[in-house]
Protein backbone atom coordinates (compact mmCIF):
# COMPACT_ATOMS: atom_id res chain seq x y z
CA UNK A 1 0.00 0.00 0.00
CA UNK A 2 1.10 3.07 -0.97
CA UNK A 3 1.86 5.77 1.65
CA UNK A 4 1.33 9.73 0.86
CA UNK A 5 4.27 11.71 1.57
CA UNK A 6 4.32 14.95 3.27
CA UNK A 7 5.24 18.29 1.86
CA UNK A 8 8.79 18.79 2.06
CA UNK A 9 10.18 20.78 5.34
CA UNK A 10 10.75 24.52 5.23
CA UNK A 11 13.87 26.22 6.16
CA UNK A 12 12.58 27.26 9.46
CA UNK A 13 11.06 23.19 10.27
CA UNK A 14 14.52 22.28 9.81
CA UNK A 15 15.82 24.85 12.05
CA UNK A 16 13.61 23.73 14.37
CA UNK A 17 14.39 20.33 14.37
CA UNK A 18 17.98 20.81 14.40
CA UNK A 19 17.54 22.54 17.79
CA UNK A 20 15.19 19.80 19.44
CA UNK A 21 17.17 17.16 17.94
CA UNK A 22 21.14 18.12 18.34
CA UNK A 23 23.82 15.60 16.87
CA UNK A 24 26.04 14.13 18.67
CA UNK A 25 29.63 14.39 17.27
CA UNK A 26 31.29 11.89 15.49
CA UNK A 27 34.05 9.93 17.01
CA UNK A 28 35.64 9.73 13.14
CA UNK A 29 37.21 12.65 11.34
CA UNK A 30 35.11 14.35 8.44
CA UNK A 31 35.44 13.28 5.48
CA UNK A 32 34.70 16.06 2.57
CA UNK A 33 32.39 14.51 -0.07
CA UNK A 34 32.59 11.07 1.43
CA UNK A 35 31.40 8.83 4.34
CA UNK A 36 33.39 8.86 7.26
CA UNK A 37 34.55 4.85 9.10
CA UNK A 38 31.59 5.72 11.60
CA UNK A 39 28.97 6.16 8.43
CA UNK A 40 28.50 9.58 8.91
CA UNK A 41 28.06 11.01 5.06
CA UNK A 42 29.63 14.61 4.80
CA UNK A 43 28.77 17.40 1.78
CA UNK A 44 31.89 17.98 -0.54
CA UNK A 45 32.11 21.19 2.04
CA UNK A 46 32.49 19.10 4.49
CA UNK A 47 28.35 20.03 6.31
CA UNK A 48 27.31 16.77 8.37
CA UNK A 49 24.45 15.48 5.89
CA UNK A 50 21.10 13.21 7.84
CA UNK A 51 19.00 11.02 5.81
CA UNK A 52 15.82 12.96 5.63
CA UNK A 53 13.74 10.34 3.13
CA UNK A 54 14.68 6.88 2.01
CA UNK A 55 13.31 5.55 -1.52
CA UNK A 56 12.13 8.51 -3.13
CA UNK A 57 10.67 8.52 -6.49
CA UNK A 58 12.48 9.90 -9.41
CA UNK A 59 9.27 12.63 -9.62
CA UNK A 60 10.38 13.36 -6.14
CA UNK A 61 14.34 13.49 -7.01
CA UNK A 62 13.72 16.37 -9.68
CA UNK A 63 11.78 18.25 -7.88
CA UNK A 64 14.26 18.71 -5.35
CA UNK A 65 16.84 19.37 -7.49
CA UNK A 66 14.80 22.12 -9.29
CA UNK A 67 14.45 23.38 -5.56
CA UNK A 68 18.18 23.52 -5.14
CA UNK A 69 19.55 20.17 -3.60
CA UNK A 70 22.87 19.07 -5.59
CA UNK A 71 23.05 15.41 -6.00
CA UNK A 72 25.73 12.52 -4.95
CA UNK A 73 25.58 9.33 -6.73
CA UNK A 74 27.76 5.67 -6.74
CA UNK A 75 27.16 3.26 -9.50
CA UNK A 76 27.43 -0.24 -8.01
CA UNK A 77 24.44 -0.43 -5.21
CA UNK A 78 26.97 -0.40 -2.20
CA UNK A 79 25.48 2.88 -0.65
CA UNK A 80 28.69 4.38 -0.85
CA UNK A 81 29.98 3.94 2.14
CA UNK A 82 31.99 1.21 1.03
CA UNK A 83 34.84 0.39 -1.15
CA UNK A 84 33.07 3.14 -4.06
CA UNK A 85 33.02 6.49 -3.08
CA UNK A 86 29.90 9.05 -3.89
CA UNK A 87 30.72 11.30 -6.67
CA UNK A 88 28.97 15.06 -6.60
CA UNK A 89 27.58 16.60 -9.77
CA UNK A 90 28.75 19.93 -10.85
CA UNK A 91 26.44 23.00 -10.61
CA UNK A 92 26.58 22.59 -14.94
CA UNK A 93 25.87 18.98 -14.60
CA UNK A 94 23.08 20.16 -11.71
CA UNK A 95 21.47 22.76 -14.16
CA UNK A 96 21.44 19.89 -16.77
CA UNK A 97 19.42 17.30 -14.47
CA UNK A 98 16.82 19.75 -13.24
CA UNK A 99 15.85 19.38 -16.96
CA UNK A 100 14.67 15.47 -16.41
CA UNK A 101 14.11 13.20 -13.96
CA UNK A 102 15.79 10.08 -13.26
CA UNK A 103 15.28 6.33 -14.86
CA UNK A 104 15.87 3.92 -11.82
CA UNK A 105 16.70 0.84 -14.08
CA UNK A 106 17.69 -1.98 -11.16
CA UNK A 107 18.89 -3.76 -14.28
CA UNK A 108 22.37 -4.15 -12.87
CA UNK A 109 22.87 -3.57 -9.43
CA UNK A 110 20.56 -2.43 -6.69
CA UNK A 111 19.03 0.93 -7.11
CA UNK A 112 17.24 3.56 -5.24
CA UNK A 113 17.49 7.36 -4.63
CA UNK A 114 17.45 9.10 -1.27
CA UNK A 115 17.35 12.29 0.42
CA UNK A 116 19.81 13.64 3.03
CA UNK A 117 20.50 17.14 4.95
CA UNK A 118 22.34 19.00 7.29
CA UNK A 119 22.91 22.53 8.15
CA UNK A 120 20.46 24.03 5.33
CA UNK A 121 21.56 21.67 2.74
CA UNK A 122 19.68 19.25 0.57
CA UNK A 123 21.19 16.39 -1.58
CA UNK A 124 20.09 13.74 -3.29
CA UNK A 125 21.83 10.09 -3.46
CA UNK A 126 21.08 8.36 -6.29
CA UNK A 127 22.14 4.65 -5.87
CA UNK A 128 23.11 2.08 -8.39
CA UNK A 129 21.57 1.83 -12.12
CA UNK A 130 20.38 4.93 -12.29
CA UNK A 131 20.14 6.71 -15.62
CA UNK A 132 19.93 11.00 -15.46
CA UNK A 133 21.83 13.55 -16.87
CA UNK A 134 25.12 13.66 -15.60
CA UNK A 135 25.73 10.66 -14.00
CA UNK A 136 28.35 8.46 -15.38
Amino acid sequence: MATKRSKAPTFADLVADAKAHPVAPSSAAASPGRFNRDGDLFHPDGTLLRLELADVSADEARVAVVAGADVAYEVCGCGGDGQCHPQWLSPEALADAALTAPVLRGRSAPTWIDVWTGSGLRVVFAHGDVLWVGLS
